[in-house]
Order: C-alpha cells, then structure tokens, then sequence
C-alpha cells in the first residue's frame, strides 16, 4: 500500500473511532438516565448491549489503526 492510501486508510479508523467515542457517550447518558426509571429495564439492557458493541468495535479499529502505523 502506497503511503497516500495508507494516510487515508489511518484518516478512516481515526475518524470511526472518534465517531463511536461521541456515540458510546451519548448513550452512557441516555442508560445513566434509564436506570433510574424502574420501568425501563428492557431499554437499559438494550443500551448497555448497544455500548459494549461500540467498546468491542472500537477495540477492533485500535488494533486495526496499530497495524497500519
């Protein structure tokens, strides 16, 4: 890979990883908020999952952006 496609590719992840930063805080606030409303447990559970897919994708383009340094 040539080091224009390389920048470019490095760009990407970085710009991903920013992306799922500002989406797993948004939705810590929103299960914060859902698990002080009993009524909501399937909601929170869903938002919790929704986060710890985000930490596994992030963890994924990390590793990804290492190899590509």
């Amino acid at each position: 890979m040539d080091k224009e496609n390389k920048h470019c590719l490095l760009n990407g992840i970085r710009a991903c990883i920013m992306d799922l930063n500002f989406s797993e805080g948004a939705l810590n606030v929103v299960r914060d908020n859902l698990q002080t409303d009993g009524r909501y447990n399937d909601e929170y559970s869903i938002t919790h999952l929704a986060i710890e897919n985000i930490k596994a994708a992030r963890q994924m383009l990390n590793k990804l952006e290492l190899e590509y340094l």
